[in-house]
């Protein structure tokens, strides 16, 4: 694990994907077979509402060994939360196991601006209100 660690804080690569990035993943079929989309939010919070494609972990779950075994070794993940900081935890962690993990800045925040699928106090960062499932 030590050289997993060292291994990705030596690799310079940014750990984030901007909302466009991903709409323009998960808008290309062939594009979007390549990655794995978590949302570890709630359960419940899931069920609200989000990203197209997404399967759900939640964040205190995504280090299980039943959770690990949903998510393909050999696919980047891109993870996402609320605001952005418990999907950092979470990419942080698969990061660090050895996966290549990425994390959807701002979260559902830079996702949508539904109150509903949101279910935290919106913050002024202009969402571009991209559609949910």
């Amino acid at each position: 694990a030590q050289a997993q660690a060292q291994a990705y804080c030596a690799s310079g690569r940014a750990p984030t994907k901007t909302v466009t990035d991903v709409k323009m993943i998960i808008d290309d079929p062939a594009e979007a077979a390549k990655y794995t989309i978590v949302s570890v939010r709630s359960a419940a919070d899931y069920a609200k509402g989000h990203v197209p494609g997404a399967i759900n972990i939640p964040w205190k779950e995504i280090a299980k060994e039943e959770n690990l075994k949903k998510l393909p070794p050999d696919k980047p993940i891109i993870t996402y939360c609320y605001t952005g900081h418990t999907g950092q935890v979470a990419c942080t962690v698969l990061n660090l196991l050895g996966y290549e993990a990425y994390n959807m800045k701002y979260g559902m925040m830079g996702w949508t601006d539904d109150p509903e699928v949101l279910n935290t106090t919106p913050f002024d960062c202009n969402p571009p209100n991209y559609p949910v499932e």
